[in-house]
């Protein structure tokens, strides 16, 4: 089988890493091409994974450039693909109808947007199966007109977070043995919540100077937030971030299913997460610790947790069981690829 990733993200967002995943994951057989805009910032991370790694002159960042459809078009015609899946690329789905020959994918990575019922009825036109990572995307996507026999739920996966002394990952921020740390690996954008999480954070930590908060990640909002953080911006490699904390913190006004909760419990960290979206469908009060949205609501589960080391280590022991029964690399690509056998089968 020939598949063809399709992706205009220029940053490395959570549709890049997922892509990057299923080729670490998958058992080998066939071929995966990735193609996205010029200096997309994963596409070293894809070429070691694995796939064979096409940067076009397209736009980046956006789902739909008219002025693109016709070179997406000829690219897949060169390579004649089984599939061609795509990350939030409209125009990838309507080059790959128009080429023709092929079976196309969409996988739905966030909550909300869409543009309104045109849009809808072209994405239901040129779509034939869509990936949505929750069950909460799944609904999102019928309501928008997508026929329940054109979706699939299949969830997000990674890799174990790799191992590192926790000395030299704390070494790399400026953090001490002695730190608590929590760790937010989020995108510095308003949905995330950060404005909250820095006011939470200031009320658990107090006076307590060895309390910490490592925010990873760049977007609109970085260098704009100030408070008592350590900011990292945008990292290629995150595996210190995560071993070098204590706690990991996802407090968004909105999410899908997040990669990042998922490599935090790989990690065997306590996660405190609202329970939004799909955050439900991965997180349980076995595994988590569930807040509000608000500063008072954060700062009070952030306590609990900075105070209660037995909570810490449950929590944290829980989620890494329950990342290796059900999110691993390995079970997303064998159940992304029964998709594809699936479509392939059609005819």
């Amino acid at each position: 089988m020939r598949i063809l990733q399709l992706l205009t993200d220029t940053n490395i967002g959570g549709a890049g890493v997922c892509i990057e995943n299923y080729l670490l994951g998958r058992m080998g057989g066939g071929e995966v091409f990735a193609a996205l805009p010029k200096g997309g910032k994963i596409v070293r991370r894809l070429k070691a994974a694995g796939a064979k790694v096409i940067e076009l002159d397209i736009a980046g960042d956006v789902s739909f450039s008219r002025g693109d459809i016709g070179t997406i078009k000829d690219l897949i015609r060169c390579i004649g693909p089984d599939i061609v899946h795509t990350h939030g690329c409209l125009t990838g789905r309507i080059a790959a109808r128009l080429a023709g020959g092929c079976k196309t994918v969409y996988t739905k990575h966030t909550l909300g947007g869409g543009g309104g019922r045109a849009a809808s009825l072209v994405n239901a036109a040129v779509t034939d199966m869509a990936v949505a990572v929750s069950q909460a995307a799944a609904i999102e996507l019928m309501a928008a007109g997508l026929p329940g026999k054109k979706i699939r739920v299949v969830y997000n996966g990674c890799r174990p977070v790799p191992e590192l002394s926790r000395s030299a990952a704390r070494t790399a921020f400026g953090l001490t043995e002695d730190d608590l740390v929590t760790v937010c690996v989020a995108r510095l954008e308003p949905v995330k919540n950060h404005t909250e999480l820095l006011k939470g954070f200031e009320k658990a930590a107090g006076g307590c100077e060895n309390r910490k908060l490592l925010l990873v990640g760049g977007g609109s909002l970085y260098g704009k937030l100030g408070g008592r953080a350590i900011y990292t911006g945008e990292l290629v490699d995150i595996t210190a971030a995560y071993r070098a904390a204590d706690i990991f913190a996802l407090v968004s006004l909105s999410e899908n299913l997040p990669l990042t909760l998922i490599e935090a419990m790989s990690a065997g960290l306590p996660c405190l997460v609202t329970p939004v979206g799909g955050v439900p469908e991965v997180a349980d009060a076995d595994t988590a610790l569930f807040t509000g949205t608000s500063a008072e609501e954060i700062g009070t589960g952030l306590t609990q947790l900075f105070e209660d080391g037995a909570l810490r280590a449950r929590l944290g022991a829980a989620g890494r069981s329950l990342w290796e029964e059900k999110f691993t690399v390995e079970g997303y690509a064998r159940n992304l690829d029964r998709v594809y056998g699936e479509l392939v089968q059609r005819g």
